[in-house]
């Protein structure tokens, strides 16, 4: 059986991956959803995103109960021809996606909203248009589980 927050992480996922234009957004980023990816994408999986988990950490307890903040990051990934205007339309599909069910599937408390984003251009071995969007997510265990 899973914990909570592996869970919460696969429903993370599975809502990146459904950021389709068969499904209402702008880009088909979800056909490259990439978990703790450490290697720049391939052209093949450009418009792509990688999620992480990078921290987590408890906010409160309640008796018998902890509440955890797991801190959420997604990097969007493009050519380096992506114009501003379509980098920032990725961006708002990811925001779109987020906001689909703050509570994910009954998993969380809430989400909290992201408080900005980044754009840049990067460069490694293929130079890349990429922003990146950190949000939080709320949910509580029995205490001693995560």
């Amino acid at each position: 059986m899973a914990n909570k927050r592996q869970s919460i992480i696969t429903a993370v996922k599975t809502r990146l991956q459904g950021i389709l234009t068969a499904s209402g957004y702008n880009y088909n980023l979800g056909s490259n959803v990439f978990e703790w990816k450490d290697k720049a994408l391939a052209d093949a999986e450009l418009p792509g995103l990688i999620f992480r988990d990078p921290s987590f950490e408890k906010v409160l307890d309640v008796i018998g109960l902890f509440t955890w903040r797991l801190n959420i990051e997604i990097e969007i990934h493009a050519q380096s021809s992506t114009a501003p205007a379509d980098m920032r339309k990725m961006l708002s599909d990811v925001y779109k996606a987020i906001g689909v069910d703050e509570m994910w599937g009954g998993l969380a408390l809430a989400s909290e909203q992201p408080e900005g984003d980044e754009m840049q251009v990067q460069k490694d071995q293929n130079i890349t248009a990429k922003a990146v969007v950190r949000f939080s997510i709320l949910y509580r265990t029995p205490m001693w589980e995560n």
